[in-house]
């Protein structure tokens, strides 16, 4: 491809994307600044408006950069199509920019598009190793100002994603509210749990471990959390979630059933829908566990059998939607995904 074109593998997303701004810097400095593009090959009908964003020069604008993400995901026929255009000798004004969380492409589609990529513009963002996040952590710190404890970067790793964007995140904010409070002595692990469980999102993940303890009240409060805080888009994303949570619960037991360890199982010799099931941080680990204690085969079973009954509901429900979350909780905490039972003295439609 006349414009360029470059391979970003790998799952540290902030150093990823710092390379991304960094093409972006150059561009503008050549051009101008670039018509910028980002596309997901999960996205319905991204093809076309993709290769049309790759062709068509803006009147704004005398560059373009494209972005796709989840580039593992093309099928075998958008890979050809894809190097085709690549291999393709047209001037073009745009750059494209292929990217991926994975390590690797399979080898389907390195063979269609992966010899089409400069050697020197292929590059993996592996994710850190543990000493290297931990100087990471401190670095940050050290540059605000702030100390921090090993058991305090010990927290921070068990609480936030393994990854510079959502380390970076955490830290600013903690060092933010150790300034406005003054605060003299370092973050230790205390400090950091506390900060984190009153800032923290809650979603599908966080729910689910509330979910599998049968804590009901808990799963209401982090429910109201989620749609306080949430979108247009909360109740799609929680029960996509929630649904793929209980598959894998489904997938523990029956494996714990045949016997497999737990160790085993973890370790990404189970798979769903073709691919590997890792169940990698202690906090995953434990809430599996704790969903063995509680759940049941048939159980966990009769809640995916509930989950999939709720789906079209779900949808239709508009404003009505966190009641129906609501019900839906009370079935899979208290009833095993069974609808309960009405009491006596409601009155009932009789129309």
């Amino acid at each position: 491809m006349a414009g360029g074109v470059w391979l970003l593998l790998g799952p540290e997303i902030g150093r990823k994307r710092e390379h991304i701004e960094s093409i972006k810097r150059k561009l503008a400095k050549a051009y101008g600044e670039p018509n910028y593009h980002h596309y997901h090959t999960s996205d319905d009908g991204w093809e076309n408006p993709f290769y049309q964003d790759l062709e068509t020069v803006s009147l704004f604008g005398g560059w373009s950069l494209v972005v796709l993400s989840e580039v593992d995901k093309l099928t075998p026929a958008q890979a050809r199509q894809l190097g085709k255009f690549l291999s393709s000798k047209a001037e073009r004004q745009s750059t494209l920019i292929l990217e991926s969380d994975k390590d690797f492409l399979d080898r389907g589609i390195k063979d269609e598009i992966g010899k089409l990529i400069p050697r020197e513009n292929t590059l993996t963002f592996a994710e850190l190793r543990d000493n290297e996040k931990e100087a990471w952590i401190a670095a940050a710190f050290r540059r605000a100002g702030v100390l921090i404890t090993t058991d305090g970067i010990a927290a921070l790793l068990d609480n936030v994603e393994n990854n510079t964007v959502e380390l970076k995140i955490a830290c600013d904010q903690l060092v933010s509210y150790w300034q406005n409070e003054q605060k003299s002595t370092p973050v230790d692990a205390d400090a950091v749990e506390g900060f984190l469980s009153n800032t923290k999102d809650e979603d599908g993940t966080t729910l689910f471990p509330a979910i599998m303890a049968r804590d009901l009240s808990a799963s209401l409060r982090i429910l109201q959390q989620i749609f306080l805080m949430g979108g247009s888009q909360t109740s799609y994303q929680l029960y996509a979630t929630l649904m793929n949570l209980f598959r894998r619960l489904l997938l523990v037991e029956e494996a714990s059933q045949s016997g497999m360890s737990f160790y085993d199982i973890c370790g990404g010799k189970l798979k769903l829908f073709g691919r590997p099931v890792w169940i990698i941080s202690q906090r995953d680990k434990a809430t599996f566990q704790t969903g063995l204690r509680n759940y049941t085969l048939p159980q966990t079973r009769s809640c995916l059998a509930a989950l999939g009954e709720a789906d079209i509901p779900l949808k239709g429900a508009g404003d009505m939607s966190q009641l129906l979350w609501e019900q839906l909780l009370v079935s899979l905490i208290r009833h095993n995904g069974a609808k309960a039972q009405v009491p006596q003295f409601v009155a009932q439609n009789q129309f």
